[in-house]
């Protein structure tokens, strides 16, 4: 991706401003899916392949020896068996010894020169919306789409029931799903020219399931007139929907919402000085959020001007949430020459611990790592792997510091913000490239940046 596709894309992650809501965070919201298997029956229509009809015709004949068909056909005795094996299977002829006639379903498959045959099958991956109740039938764009439970913030609960008329009631769509993969695959594939119409007969039982989700992004405000948190969600045909769903799990399951709250962080940490600035750490964050207003003004113009953007991107300002996950993905193929990365929150830089470890080792290929971090990222710093990666332990770390190649530095700052019993972490996010700032830190942290010189 260019730097300015990277830049532009980052207008999705602009928060509206609402009157009366003060932006908190953005998070995901898992809209449950169950993906099923299906046992189920077809109605197919057989074309008799011109194999098996010239040995039918033969017989009708009368040509009723075995040796005598084989001679005429000029076929292996292998070939020849297979053939009059799928025929008796089919019913189509009877076999005495050496002699061999035709059955009456023999007879009425030479004059249609097909056959209907109802038989057993599975669907397999069908995906209902468990609050819509509606059949995935984009099937192409949702199936990399929908995962387990492994990223969301909250999961909303099922509305549909699986059990009573549900299959009765879905047949209809299940029958259209059924009939777009028949289409689908014979466009993508050279179909079997023995087989003519192929459709559902009936749904029989769910043979198996499991639940998996989609994840609708949402922004969390503050409202002070209710003191309570309040929801945006971000653009999708069934918001409406989704929205009354989740306004009705918070009165009835509030302890759904608990990881949107990092009130255990907060009372972890409290006494520590994890929530301040270093000594001498000081910025003007007024300045800095005009900064990223105009960054924000010129991405929401309606005419784009590529060089106010990228003026107003590469300059000393706040970050946009999460900003910095998408710039630490970036230097996979910026290739900077070190990467200096402090902080006792790793799991923050990215969204699971797969993704953390493999971006780390896909920087490390090209880039010289060097991470401080406190006691309580140590599980996960032991995984990590690579040549390229220093590692050391240090007891005083506040928030999150990512210096690269000396040039510029993000500071991830959070602030405790209370929501009636609750806190949140706010987040500050700070791009810099004043140098006094990042002599600073990496002063703060020599033995860790000076060990690229042992």
């Amino acid at each position: 991706m260019r730097e300015n596709d990277y830049i532009l894309n980052l207008k999705a992650s602009i928060p509206p401003q609402i009157e009366g809501l003060r932006y908190l965070k953005t998070i995901t919201i898992g809209i449950p899916y169950v993906r099923m298997k299906l046992n189920i029956t077809t109605r197919r229509e057989y074309h008799l392949p011109l194999a098996h009809e010239v040995v039918l015709r033969l017989i009708e004949e009368k040509w009723t020896d075995y040796d005598e068909i084989r001679e005429v056909l000029g076929v292996d005795k292998d070939y020849f068996d297979r053939i009059l094996l799928e025929l008796g299977v089919a019913d189509y002829i009877t076999h005495m010894g050496r002699v061999i006639s035709l059955s009456d379903a023999g007879r009425k498959v030479l004059l249609e020169l097909k056959s209907i045959r109802i038989e057993p099958d599975y669907m397999d991956n069908v995906y209902f919306n468990m609050l819509t109740g509606e059949i995935v039938k984009d099937e192409n764009t949702y199936r990399s789409k929908l995962r387990n439970k492994s990223k969301c913030t909250v999961y909303l609960n099922n509305i549909e029931d699986l059990s009573g008329h549900f299959l009765a009631n879905k047949e209809h769509e299940i029958r259209e799903l059924y009939n777009i993969r028949v289409r689908e695959s014979r466009d993508r594939f050279m179909g079997n020219d023995t087989v003519g119409a192929d459709e559902l007969y009936r749904v029989i039982t769910i043979e198996d399931y499991d639940r998996v989700y989609d994840q609708l992004p949402a922004h969390v405000y503050y409202s002070q007139d209710t003191d309570n948190i309040a929801f945006e969600l971000i653009s999708d045909d069934n918001k409406d929907l989704y929205y009354t769903c989740l306004r009705e799990q918070m009165k009835s399951h509030p302890r759904s919402f608990y990881e949107i709250y990092d009130t255990r962080e907060y009372h972890q940490r409290k006494k520590s000085a994890f929530f301040k600035w270093y000594p001498e750490e000081e910025y003007a964050i007024e300045t800095l959020e005009d900064k990223r207003s105009a960054f924000v003004t010129h991405l929401q113009s309606s005419s784009i001007d590529m060089d106010q953007i990228c003026s107003s991107y590469f300059t000393d300002r706040l970050l946009l949430y999460q900003e910095y996950q998408d710039i630490l993905r970036s230097l996979t193929q910026k290739k900077p020459r070190e990467v200096v990365i402090i902080t006792d929150n790793l799991y923050m830089l990215e969204k699971s611990e797969y993704s953390l470890l493999a971006l780390i080792e896909a920087i490390s290929k090209n880039s010289m790592i060097f991470i401080g971090h406190g006691v309580k990222s140590q599980p996960v710093v032991s995984k990590i792997k690579g040549k390229s990666v220093a590692t050391k332990e240090f007891s005083d770390i506040r928030g999150t510091r990512i210096i690269v190649d000396n040039e510029y530095m993000l500071t991830i700052h959070l602030e405790p913000f209370p929501v009636k019993s609750e806190y949140l972490l706010q987040e500050v996010g700070i791009l810099t490239y004043d140098k006094a700032h990042i002599d600073l830190i990496r002063a703060l942290f020599s033995d860790l940046v000076s060990a690229k010189d042992k």
